[in-house]
Order: C-alpha cells, then sequence, then structure tokens
C-alpha cells in the first residue's frame, strides 16, 4: 500500500509504480466482489477521501489517469457507467427552466455548467493481460509474500498423518 507520506528518495518512477500498484489492488477487489460469471466485467467507482479505510487514496484525477493507462496497455476496456451518464442528462434537463417543449419542437437541454469528470466506469477485464501487468507491477516483497505462502502450502500438502490403532499404523488422507 502507498505510504501516506510520500519517501523524498524516491524517484518519479517508484512513485508511478506505486501509483500503479494501488489501482490494480482496488481493480483486483472489486474483482473478487464480482460474481463468478461476470468475472471479466467489473464496476469501479473512483475512490474518495470520505471511503478512505486503510491507508492513503490516490486523487480523482490521477485515479482516472492510470485507469486510462491500463487501458492502452490493454488490461481492459473502460466505460463510463451509464446509470451515471443519464443521472447526469436527467439532473440538467430538471434544472433547465428554459426546457420547456414547445408545441413545434422540443428543445434540447442547455448545460449551465460543464459536466463533472466520471465517477464510475464499468471495466470489460482483458484477464491474461491484466494478469501480466498485475505480476509486472507486484511489489518484490509481496511477490516474496506470496512465494512463501506457496512454499508451506505446499508443505502442508505433502505432509502425511499417521495414527496408532489396533491394526497398526494407519496413514490418515
Amino acid at each position: 500500500m502507498i505510504s501516506s507520506i510520500i519517501n523524498i528518495t524516491m524517484t518519479p518512477e517508484e512513485i508511478y509504480n506505486q501509483e500503479v500498484w494501488w489501482i490494480l489492488q482496488e481493480i483486483k477487489k472489486e474483482q473478487l466482489y464480482c460474481p463468478k460469471e461476470e468475472k471479466d466485467k467489473v464496476g469501479f467507482s473512483i475512490r474518495t477521501q470520505s471511503e478512505k479505510v486503510d491507508g492513503y487514496i490516490l486523487p480523482a484525477d490521477v485515479q482516472r489517469k492510470l485507469l486510462n493507462k491500463l487501458k492502452e496497455w490493454g488490461a481492459f476496456d473502460l466505460r463510463q457507467s451509464y446509470t451515471e451518464v443519464l443521472t447526469e442528462v436527467i439532473k440538467n434537463i430538471n434544472n433547465n427552466d428554459d426546457n420547456v417543449p414547445s408545441a413545434n419542437l422540443i428543445s434540447a437541454p442547455k448545460l449551465t455548467e460543464l459536466p463533472k469528470q466520471p465517477t464510475k466506469y464499468v471495466l470489460i477485464i482483458h484477464q491474461p493481460k491484466f494478469d501480466e501487468i498485475y505480476i509486472k507491477f507486484t511489489p518484490k516483497e509481496e511477490s516474496k509474500k506470496g512465494e512463501q505462502y506457496q512454499l508451506a502450502l505446499n508443505k502442508i500438502k505433502s505432509f502425511k498423518l499417521f495414527f496408532h490403532s489396533a491394526d497398526g499404523i494407519t496413514e490418515y488422507r
């Protein structure tokens, strides 16, 4: 996880790699919450400071840039959530007093303010490419933890249990 205090000795590349790792973990977490049959279609919302639970949250503009970069690398297709688009259109129609339809012409709503940046997306994950990028940006210490976990799991799987009984020694399966 990115520390909330940036290390002054970190290079821009190291900071960038940490930020990419952060967004990859957030996407992976969302993917784990999805039903099995929908693992390739993930809903993703830009994280905000009010949602902060366990540490640092990247600024929204950085999150958007990273989503676009991951799209550019082929990790997924990126689409704005239709729900968010429709909500904005309805809000603009309802807030526009000049949008009163006439008998002959229905006026298009006027935008009274610039449209806000999207906050909700649908990611169509390209799993092999996403996994390749995820592994590439996994910090070395995280990678070592994964290797240690696999070694421990393999030891447990190879562990055999024996019981003494009246019939002799029996292997437990």
